[in-house]
């Protein structure tokens, strides 16, 4: 069986987990990216910060403590058995199936699938990997430590590697290409339609007068209301929405595809940065509640789009 084991990773969480320096856990990061193969990389990296998806894919892995309560009783009941232990993409490809099942008997699935993996695995893969399972990693790897570990690695600068990864969106993505491409590949990245970008976040302001003091410049304020962010991407007449997390929420949000179709269709292709809240028949702001409904539905959108209608704030043009 090709790839890097899953005993790899493990070694390497466990050696994360009893560092105490930052430096020293960067190190043991690009260790782990020089020894894995590009496509193994993305993965690699994710499950090593506790991930089992990217950035902007909502599916979630959906197994209860029961399940994981019982798959620790039987991880140590069983000894290693003469099977050959998964590789790093062996487990994030279970994981991901994993993701994507639903519907009756989709925990029995499950539980086949982790079984099948665990079967495999020592017992510092197992800890790790169950660790996993219950989003507790807990040894200190985040993704600050990787965008350090990728600028040691590549020899690009910490603010070369800051804007590639809010061009790129997503932390695999940005892994992958700095393996294949180094440095030169990191400064090249570009704004590209339909590939959302990481938004910008304003920090909570706590003291209004020494804000004031401590501006030099003059400043305006407006409302801000209890709404949602929203990316929009333009290009030849399509239109297509992407929410703070990067998931694509168009077809929850037919009536904002409508306004933006009504004055964007002098533009070639242009990325617009806002947000949008539920509003009533007076147009008084609803509760945020109510504006989550319309982003998870998926079905009767026309109707619920009636019901609770959006307004649409556009504040920057990407």
């Amino acid at each position: 069986m090709g790839g890097t084991p899953y005993l790899r990773l493990a070694r390497v969480c466990e050696s994360i987990n009893a560092l105490s320096g930052r430096k020293d856990k960067v190190a043991q990061i690009v260790k782990l990216l020089q020894e894995v193969g590009p496509e193994e990389a993305a993965p690699a990296i994710l499950l090593l910060i506790g991930r089992v998806a990217p950035e902007g894919d909502e599916d979630k892995l959906e197994i209860g403590a029961a399940a994981i309560y019982q798959l620790l009783e039987e991880a140590g009941q069983t000894t290693l058995l003469a099977s050959e232990s998964p590789t790093i993409l062996d487990v994030w490809n279970g994981l991901r199936e994993i993701s994507r099942l639903r519907g009756p008997g989709s925990r029995e699935r499950k539980l086949a699938i982790l079984r099948g993996l665990l079967v495999g695995m020592s017992d510092l893969e197992k800890r790790w990997f169950l660790k996993q399972l219950m989003g507790e990693m807990q040894h200190g790897a985040n993704e600050g430590l990787v965008l350090e570990a990728i600028a040691e690695l590549t020899g690009a600068s910490t603010d070369e590697v800051q804007r590639a990864f809010m061009l790129l969106g997503r932390l695999g993505d940005l892994v992958e290409l700095a393996l294949r491409g180094g440095r030169e590949a990191i400064k090249s990245v570009r704004l590209q339609v339909f590939r959302p970008v990481r938004p910008m976040l304003a920090e909570m302001c706590h003291d209004l007068e020494q804000l004031l003091k401590e501006s030099e410049k003059p400043m305006s304020f407006e409302y801000k209301f209890d709404g949602a962010r929203v990316q929009i991407h333009v290009k030849d007449g399509e239109v297509r929405i992407f929410s703070r997390r990067l998931s694509e929420v168009t077809r929850s949000l037919p009536d904002i595809v409508q306004v933006v179709r009504g004055f964007s269709s002098s533009f070639h292709e242009i990325v617009l940065d806002g947000e949008v809240v539920a509003v009533d028949e007076t147009g008084r702001p609803m509760p945020f509640q109510e504006l989550l409904r319309r982003f998870r539905r998926l079905r009767e959108v026309e109707e619920e789009a009636e019901r609770i209608p959006l307004k649409l704030w556009i504040f920057d043009i990407l």
